[in-house]
C-alpha cells in the first residue's frame, strides 16, 4: 500500500469520526472529499525547502574572529612608544652636596677633600675658611664631578688637581699612569667656575656674611691609591657642622674648592668636594597624559560576537519548526475542511 493511499484512508477515517456518518456512506464520498484536501496539502506538506536553513546557519564567515587579534599589535604600539620617550627624558643630576638649616638651628654636611700642597704631610686637623682654591683647580673639581672621576678614581683627580695649582703632575709618567689626570686637565679647559647648582647659598659667602658658622669634626685620612707606596696621604674625610646665625632658615651648598685650612703650619691645605648626584625624569613635551588623548577603538571580544549569533540561529531554527503544518499521517490541520 502506498503512501498515498495511507494519506487518503487516515483522511477518510477522520471525516468518518467528525462527520458521524458510517464507513459506507463515506466510501460512497470518499473520492468527491479526496480531491480537496490532497490538492490543498500536498504543496503545503511539501515544505522541506523551506525548512533547508542551511544557508542560514552557515555563519562561519560570521563566527571567524581572527582579525579580533589583530587589535593587539595595534594597540601595543604607542605604549611601547611611550616607554621609550620617557626613558630618553631620564637623566642624571650633579650638583654640590647642601643642607637646609633652621633659623637658629645647625646642620651637619658630610664632605672629602683633596691635597692642594703637593709634598706636604697630611693635616691632625683642619678649620674651615671663607675662600676657594685657585679658578683653574676649581675647574678641574668641577670636571671630575661631571665625568665621575672626583669618585671613582681619587689618584687622577688629585695629580689633576696638582697640575692646575704648579704647573706639574708631581711624577714622571714613568712612575705612574697620567693619562685619566691628563684628560681632566683637557676637560677643565671647557670648564667654567661657576657652581654645577644654584640651590642655597655657597657655605664661603654665608661665612662672609655671618649668617652662618662652621667647623669640621670627623677629620681623618681617607683610603684612596698612591702613586708611590711611599707617598703621603693625600685624601681626606669628615663633616662641616654649620650653624645658623639667622632668624629666618637658610640653605646652604659646599663649594667645590672651598679651603680647609691646616692647624698646623707646613702642612697640607686640603679644597672641600662635596657632590651629590640623582636621577631626574622630565615629562617630555607632546606626551599624552594619562587618560588623555584620542582613544583607541578596541575590537569586540570573541565571546561578544558569539553570543548574539547563536541566540539568532536558535530564534531561525525556532521559527522554521514552528512555521512547518504537521504531516500528512498526523492528520489535517483544524480548518482544512
Amino acid at each position: 500500500m502506498t503512501s498515498r493511499s495511507l494519506l487518503l484512508g487516515g483522511l477518510l477515517a477522520a471525516f468518518t469520526l467528525s462527520s458521524g456518518m458510517s464507513i459506507a456512506d463515506a466510501q460512497t464520498a470518499a473520492p468527491t472529499m479526496a480531491t480537496e484536501p490532497i490538492t490543498t496539502i500536498a504543496p503545503t506538506v511539501a515544505v522541506a525547502p523551506t525548512m533547508t536553513v542551511a544557508p542560514t546557519v552557515a555563519i562561519a564567515p560570521t563566527m571567524a574572529v581572527a582579525p579580533t587579534t589583530a587589535a593587539a599589535p595595534v594597540m601595543v604600539a604607542p605604549t611601547t612608544a611611550a616607554a621609550a620617550v620617557v626613558t630618553a627624558a631620564r637623566q642624571t643630576v650633579v650638583s654640590e652636596a647642601s643642607v637646609s638649616i633652621p633659623a637658629g638651628g645647625e646642620a651637619r654636611l658630610p664632605f672629602n677633600a683633596f691635597c692642594l700642597n703637593f709634598g706636604e704631610p697630611f693635616p691632625k686637623s683642619v678649620n674651615v675658611s671663607s675662600g676657594r682654591t685657585t679658578d683653574d683647580a676649581v675647574k678641574v673639581l668641577k670636571a671630575a664631578a661631571l665625568s665621575g672621576t672626583g669618585s671613582s678614581d681619587v689618584l687622577q683627580t688629585q695629580l689633576a688637581v696638582w697640575n692646575a695649582i704648579a704647573g706639574k703632575y708631581g711624577y714622571y709618567e714613568t712612575d705612574v699612569d697620567l693619562s685619566g689626570a691628563k684628560a681632566l686637565t683637557a676637560s677643565a679647559k671647557d670648564q667654567s667656575t661657576a657652581a654645577l647648582s644654584s640651590k642655597g647659598v655657597p657655605l664661603d659667602e654665608a661665612i662672609r656674611d655671618g649668617k652662618v658658622s662652621a667647623s669640621v669634626e670627623g677629620w681623618m685620612e681617607a683610603s684612596a691609591p698612591k702613586a708611590l707606596p711611599g707617598d703621603a696621604p693625600y685624601y681626606g674625610s669628615g663633616t662641616l657642622v654649620i650653624k645658623n646665625l639667622g632668624s629666618s632658615a637658610l640653605e646652604v651648598y659646599a663649594p667645590l674648592g672651598l679651603v680647609l685650612k691646616a692647624a698646623m703650619p707646613a702642612e697640607q691645605d686640603m679644597g672641600i668636594y662635596a657632590v651629590k648626584t640623582s636621577t631626574v625624569v622630565e615629562q617630555p613635551k607632546g606626551l599624552p597624559q594619562t587618560g588623555g588623548g584620542p582613544k583607541l577603538a578596541m575590537a569586540p571580544s570573541p565571546i561578544l560576537v558569539l553570543v548574539p549569533l547563536v541566540a539568532l540561529l536558535a530564534l531561525v531554527l525556532l521559527g522554521a519548526r514552528n512555521s512547518v503544518p504537521n504531516k500528512v499521517e498526523d492528520g489535517p490541520t483544524p480548518g482544512a475542511w
